[in-house]
């Protein structure tokens, strides 16, 4: 089971946002980052433009149609992710790199989360409460 947590600002910033953003920060990026760095995409955990095509895929189910987003639709939601101050690119081609600089970077976090991912907790800033997906 993989836990990811995220905070009230990163929450904040993803409100409004299009369903792909909100998905991709949440699917494709935070569960792939590294608590240490805050980066995604860096050592063995390469990620590419094919991965988040994967995470965003919606498969044929009664009454839903499969859906899968098209290289430029995931640009598009990466630019609204840059422009909200939750993702910096760090690197294109291939392989992509990315800093989630509103992220918490303590691994404590995710570790805290996984003992107790049922409650709602806040950190020692009393305005930082962690949402917690586990998936």
């Amino acid at each position: 089971m993989t836990i990811t947590c995220w905070n009230e600002v990163e929450d904040e910033a993803l409100q409004g946002l299009p369903w792909s953003g909100q998905l991709l920060y949440l699917r494709g990026l935070r569960r792939r980052m590294d608590y240490r760095t805050g980066m995604v995409g860096t050592g063995r955990n390469k990620i590419s433009w094919q991965t988040f095509h994967e995470v965003l895929h919606v498969d044929h189910h009664q009454g839903i149609n499969e859906t899968s987003l098209t290289k430029d639709q995931l640009r598009r939601a990466l630019k609204w992710l840059v422009k909200s101050g939750l993702v910096e690119v760090r690197t294109e081609g291939r392989y992509l790199q990315f800093f989630l600089p509103l992220a918490d970077r303590d691994s404590s976090v995710q570790k805290k989360a996984a003992l107790r991912p049922h409650h709602v907790r806040t950190t020692s800033a009393p305005s930082k409460t962690h949402h917690v997906l586990m998936v």
